[in-house]
């Protein structure tokens, strides 16, 4: 019976914006919206173009898999502003009413020629104002992983330009302000390329975000 009732979809959305869904995601992640969703479904999304932060998300597809409380997204596929590129796979498992949390896996590739363009669309702190040829190739693997509105980047193995980030990054989004928690490592950092020292001027080639990390 549970098999005759598995729903097969497929679906094909342009030219609308992401906020709204993600911030029913947020909701429910924090519990405070519940989700009724098809308990067996299979259903397959693809998009030309979709719009988050005023920037275009290209290309966009994945398959969605919901078998009793696992839910897996497969595939997942798009190109960013600044033709960045990002590939993931994410699984979660439904809360309940005793007070269960949404868990989450899953793992996350990026690449980038230009991650200054792509760090000013998402106005990532720190970097959105930093100098652009600081800023070029990036790439970006890591494993996800989280339970609730919590979420971290586990395994996480970044490299920015020259830079190389190692280590894990979270966030716990259930909090008044966004708390962010880092146990990181940096190697070949060159902090004359993004911090203006006292005194010296700025001729528009480099940033000082020394005052951004004391605020």
């Amino acid at each position: 019976e549970d098999e005759a009732r598995r729903l097969s979809m497929s679906f094909i959305a342009n030219k609308f914006k992401l906020e709204p869904i993600f911030e029913l995601i947020h909701a429910a992640g924090e519990g405070s919206v519940s989700l009724r969703l098809p308990k067996s479904a299979v259903l397959g999304f693809k998009s030309d173009v979709l719009s988050y932060k005023n920037g275009d998300i290209k290309n966009l597809s994945f398959k969605l898999d919901m078998d009793g409380d696992n839910i897996t997204m497969k595939d997942i596929e798009a190109t960013l502003p600044a033709d960045a590129t990002i590939k993931a796979q994410l699984a979660f498992v439904r809360g309940d009413d005793n007070g269960a949390k949404v868990a989450t896996s899953g793992s996350i590739e990026f690449a980038t020629q230009n991650f200054g363009e792509v760090a000013k669309w998402l106005s990532l702190p720190l970097l959105k104002d930093a100098k652009a040829d600081s800023l070029l190739t990036a790439r970006m693997t890591a494993n996800i992983n989280g339970s609730g509105a919590i979420v971290s980047f586990d395994d996480l193995a970044l490299r920015v330009g020259t830079v190389s980030v190692t280590g894990s990054v979270g966030a716990d989004f259930s909090l008044p302000r966004d708390n962010v928690m880092l146990d990181i490592r940096v190697s070949d950092l060159d902090l004359e390329k993004y911090v203006v020292t006292k005194g010296q001027e700025n001729t528009g080639k480099e940033v000082a975000i020394l005052e951004r990390m004391q605020n």
